[in-house]
């Protein structure tokens, strides 16, 4: 139902029904000023409301301060790797006893529960050149696998130096994190220094602290270099491995 106005909405919950009553509204923030109207049936306390929608308005903190009274905020997220996996076995879908194919399959298809059943990712839905640009898509990878995992995220500098991600668990404890396609990829100077080994592990290296530092990479052979933590991104992924 398309529903043009705050008023309209509202007269159309009004059931005339006894008891408790559900109300189930999908992408709410297209109604302008729902949330007076929200306050509104809550105050009755015949109302039980679920909210959702897909603009980030729905989790900043202006909505926080116009909805009173208690509520319960759900992040959904696409399916990680470990997770698209998991949904493959449960409808019964063949799965690739290698796992870089199942990953490259994973990168085609996307997260979306349902697209497992066919439905190439919106990327490519939209993809004229039919090109991946590796470094934003694993960076999405691995950033929605650390959402999954209950990690806050944000991005840092050093210096001048960027670090693609910024993590904290539940206990305050902090893990940096530096996301590349390869760092044994042949790019190298004149005197022979691997110049993406040193893009990807400067930054981590200047940090101080003594939290934990990853470089995640589809690399099979992982590099050892000032205590820093080498990951292959699809196995760390595919066993549930924990920063």
């Amino acid at each position: 139902m398309v529903v043009p106005s705050v008023q309209a909405w509202g007269f159309a919950c009004k059931f005339g029904l006894d008891g408790l009553k559900y109300l189930f509204l999908d992408e709410i923030q297209n109604v302008k000023g729902f949330e007076e109207s929200i306050n509104a049936y809550r105050e009755e306390g015949e109302y039980s409301i679920f909210i959702t929608g897909s603009n980030s308005y729905l989790l900043s903190g202006e909505l926080a301060t116009k909805l009173t009274g208690r509520y319960i905020e759900y992040e959904l997220l696409t399916f990680s790797f470990d997770e698209y996996l998991g949904m493959k076995r449960m409808i019964g879908k063949e799965i690739s006893t290698n796992p870089e194919e199942e990953f490259d399959n994973y990168l085609l298809e996307g997260g979306f529960p349902y697209a497992v059943r066919f439905d190439l990712s919106f990327y490519f839905a939209t993809n004229t050149d039919n090109r991946i640009e590796y470094g934003p898509v694993l960076e999405n990878i691995v950033y929605n696998y650390a959402k999954s995992r209950g990690y806050s995220v944000s991005v840092g500098r050093i210096g001048k130096l960027e670090v693609d991600f910024i993590l904290r668990d539940a206990n305050r404890d902090f893990f940096y994190v530096q996301v590349a396609r390869y760092i044994d990829n042949g790019n190298v100077d004149e005197k022979g220094m691997n110049l993406t080994e040193e893009r990807e592990y400067r930054p981590l290296e200047r940090i101080r602290d003594s939290f934990p530092k990853y470089v995640m990479t589809l690399d099979r052979l992982l590099q050892k270099r000032s205590g820093i933590h080498h990951k292959n991104i699809i196995t760390f992924i595919e066993n549930g491995e924990m920063f």
